[in-house]
């Protein structure tokens, strides 16, 4: 006695159709998205709609089981193509070759994805691929209910004796005290494609210092450190912390962050996050030192053309 085909092993026996993606696929494409990301945000189908770039799609039996994107990857690596893949992992390589068919290469010289370490699928296809993961970048999360804010404050009171002071900045600061600490940190911080170097007018800098939180060390007149926040998904997210060149390795951007935290922790948040490149070591120590929890990274693969 024999037994009925399934439904999937119906659908595997009808050749799937690789087509561009139209209109009408959105809220599929979506979901397909949303499921590669493992729901780490939400995508819209209006967000899919006002995507950028080259889009394919593959059906099959009347339903959407991959999509892929390929789209400039912008600041950072903008002589770049960025590579963007969904869905049933079997079709990966259809969609890319033809997405590369397609493209136009003029101004290109590289394709680049990322993706997170535990997302199997897209890093085995990037492996088999012949793509190289060149950066890695990382997300870490700290929890201020168990944060011991008592482990920093003899580093405090050492540099409150001698004459430190951290303040947080105000809205109203002129930012140019800090726009040159901001360039040296530029000149010197890691660059990858997802973190790059954001040589930015002191106009932009100015801006987002009022978009976010700061708090400042100073010794006197002078800004020796500073660190800021921001919350663009409800918590208090890291968003850098700088240290002048000549006082780098005293310990003041642990003991900083560490007064910031705390006072984010008594304001009553409960979560914190930061991130960065792996290759900025003091940082990484810094944001471990603190207690942050890492999570898995971020992998940049790059493949030539």
């Amino acid at each position: 006695m024999t037994t009925s085909p399934t439904r999937r092993h119906l659908e595997a026996m009808i050749t799937p159709t690789l087509r561009p993606m139209q209109a009408a696929d959105a809220s599929a494409v979506a979901a397909l998205q949303n499921a590669a990301c493992r729901g780490l945000w939400h995508i819209t189908p209006a967000e899919v709609l006002a995507q950028t770039g080259q889009r394919r799609v593959v059906e099959q039996a009347g339903h959407l089981v991959g999509g892929a994107r390929l789209y400039p990857f912008g600041l950072g690596a903008e002589d770049a193509l960025r590579l963007s893949l969904c869905g049933d992992a079997a079709h990966f390589s259809a969609l890319y070759l033809h997405l590369l068919a397609a493209a136009d290469l003029s101004g290109c010289t590289r394709v680049l994805g990322v993706v997170r370490e535990d997302w199997a699928e897209q890093v085995g296809f990037f492996q088999a691929a012949g793509f190289a993961n060149v950066w890695q970048t990382y997300g870490a999360r700290l929890d201020l209910t168990g944060f011991d804010f008592a482990r920093f404050a003899p580093e405090l009171e050492r540099l409150y004796l001698e004459g430190h002071e951290i303040r947080e900045w105000p809205a109203d600061g002129d930012a140019a005290q800090l726009y040159a600490l901001d360039q040296q940190f530029q000149a010197d911080a890691p660059a990858t494609p997802v973190t790059p170097t954001a040589h930015r007018p002191l106009s932009a800098f100015a801006e987002e210092l009022r978009r976010q939180r700061t708090w400042v060390l100073w010794r006197g007149d002078e800004p020796l450190a500073f660190t800021t926040f921001h919350a663009p998904y409800g918590i208090p997210d890291s968003a850098g912390t700088v240290t002048r060149r000549g006082e780098r390795g005293r310990g003041l951007a642990a003991a900083l962050k560490a007064h910031a935290l705390e006072e984010l922790r008594r304001e009553g948040n409960t979560q914190t996050s930061t991130g960065g490149a792996v290759a900025n070591l003091p940082m990484l120590r810094v944001n471990l030192r603190l207690g942050y929890c890492p999570e898995p990274m971020w992998l940049t693969f790059e493949r030539p053309l």
